[in-house]
């Protein structure tokens, strides 16, 4: 079936992915999409991002809230904050040191 194996392709390139990237590359290039005042772009890709890649999501969520605040996008910051704070609340996630330091800078960046 043509194509059928090129599905997990699009999906990270919807992601912000690309094959054989490191996270901070790909958060890179989420950034650069904000900077690019792509901002609804930017935010479904941050969120599909984090929901593809559970063990990294808190430093997606977090990533992607502080960017969109910066440019002055209080919704879609908000909206990613608060999917930090549930990821951080979840049953499967344990509160650490860099949990709370992650939650302080969406914080932060909420103030400015």
């Amino acid at each position: 079936m043509p194509g059928a194996g090129s599905s997990s392709s699009a999906e990270d390139l919807l992601a912000g992915e690309l094959p054989g990237d490191t996270m901070e590359e790909t958060l890179q290039r989420l950034r650069q999409c904000v900077e690019e005042a792509k901002y609804f772009e930017a935010l479904q890709q941050y969120k599909s991002l984090a929901a593809r890649r559970k063990p990294e999501a808190a430093e997606v969520l977090c990533s992607g809230a502080i960017a969109m605040l910066t440019h002055r996008q209080g919704e879609e910051g908000f909206e990613l904050g608060m999917l930090l704070v549930d990821h951080l609340t979840s049953a499967d996630h344990e509160v650490s040191a860099g949990s709370v330091l992650r939650v302080r800078a969406v914080s932060d960046a909420l103030r400015e």
